[in-house]
């Protein structure tokens, strides 16, 4: 059965050889075992004599020449397409948080950028299959041209940002391989032209730049000053129970509650905070002549807020005091936390008020994967409860 004379072309930069049947091409191959599976395909015979000159035309190189390098080749396919999918993952987790639940339009447009972003590496992992590959898609390397570029820059941000504040964050580990990883792909993407055949390819480069310029400076001026305007929102609450006495001892059971709770949409820090309850007792002015003393107090610095007209020389005394949820956790938006407390006092205790403060020091944290240090702000809150002789 006469078939028509097989044209091997030469190998190309990467050692990839064309084939074709008749004047059209019919496939390509990297070696000669992938050349007699393209002919199988055809009809030809599996032990078909490739050194016969009636039946194959080598050239450019005879039957032994297939410089392809086939470890190397699937070695570059493995990093690029880890690197782009681990980045993807990044930028999506770091992006989604903002992009559904920032406070402001401008943080849900740097989320929504970051996860958009991701997708845009997701889309072109694929790609590196086929621009490693047979080559069959036109705009393969210009899609991991532009998602490796896109990762250079988000990369490149993401670790500028952290070498700022050196805060660890469950990211921080991911930031300085993947920016090494862009660095690396993106110059090799460059020395093999990538963004050959695409139609109007410096027009496709400008935009790319443009495009990625505008949204690294809108990303960082988001991430690093619009945070700043997230307010810490805090609801304490003291609150005294019934007064009880011991049924065998002289003592009163005093129970009392406390609650914190964040009712913000961001985290908060806590960078100290404790309870304290007093026992005041007060001696009491019928002339009104309490206010002279507050006069004398305030003139020589001192805090008068607990003296009234007819209340003067008051005694307050602590007698009891504790940390609260400690120092160095973390309360998310919506969680709270509860406290509850007994205080014992003795019935012979002449106290006219029980008081008890909550203190809590906390610190914003706007964002889940960077920490940044922001002014304290204080949240007090008080609860005074009355003993009368006959509780």
């Amino acid at each position: 059965m006469n078939r028509p004379r097989v044209v091997v072309g030469p190998p190309d930069s990467r050692g990839l050889r064309e084939i074709a049947v008749g004047g059209k091409t019919v496939g390509s191959a990297w070696s000669l075992r992938g050349l007699r599976r393209v002919l199988s395909r055809l009809g030809y015979p599996a032990d078909l004599d490739v050194e016969d000159r009636s039946s194959i035309l080598w050239s450019g190189g005879g039957s032994g020449t297939w410089p392809d390098r086939t470890w190397w080749r699937r070695s570059v396919i493995t990093l690029m397409m880890a690197g782009l999918l681990g980045s993807m993952a990044l930028l999506v987790a770091v992006g989604m948080p903002d992009a559904i639940g920032a406070l402001t339009f401008a943080g849900r447009v740097t989320g929504f950028l970051f996860a958009f972003a991701g997708v845009v590496q997701g889309v072109a992992a694929p790609a590196v299959l086929d621009y490693w590959g047979k080559r069959q898609l036109k705009f393969s390397g210009a899609l991991i041209l532009l998602g490796t570029f896109v990762g250079l820059a988000t990369n490149g941000l993401l670790l500028f940002m952290w070498l700022q504040e050196r805060e660890y964050t469950p990211y921080v580990l991911t930031y300085l391989p993947l920016w090494c990883w862009s660095l690396w792909a993106f110059q090799l993407l460059i020395r093999k032209k990538a963004w050959q055949g695409v139609p109007y390819p410096k027009q496709f480069a400008a935009g790319v730049t443009v495009t990625t310029l505008l949204a690294t400076a809108n990303l960082a001026y988001s991430t690093l000053y619009q945070p700043t305007s997230a307010p810490v929102l805090f609801d304490l609450n003291v609150k005294f129970g019934t007064p009880r006495m011991d049924a065998k001892q002289p003592v009163i059971h005093l129970p009392v509650t406390f609650r914190a709770r964040n009712s913000g949409q961001i985290p908060a820090y806590i960078i100290s905070d404790g309870y304290w309850i007093y026992g005041v007792s007060v001696e009491y002015s019928s002339d009104g002549g309490g206010l002279l003393e507050w006069r004398k107090t305030m003139d020589a610095g001192s805090d008068g807020s607990k003296v009234g007209r007819y209340v003067k020389s008051p005694t307050r005394e602590a007698i009891g005091a504790a940390r609260f949820y400690g120092p160095g956790n973390w309360l998310e938006p919506g969680e709270q936390y509860v406290q509850e407390r007994v205080v014992q006092l003795p019935k012979s205790a002449e106290y006219d008020v029980i008081e008890a403060d909550l203190v809590m020091t906390l610190m914003e944290g706007p964002r889940q994967d960077r920490r940044g240090v922001r002014d304290p702000a204080l949240f007090l809150a008080q609860e005074r409860e009355i003993l009368l002789p006959s509780q």
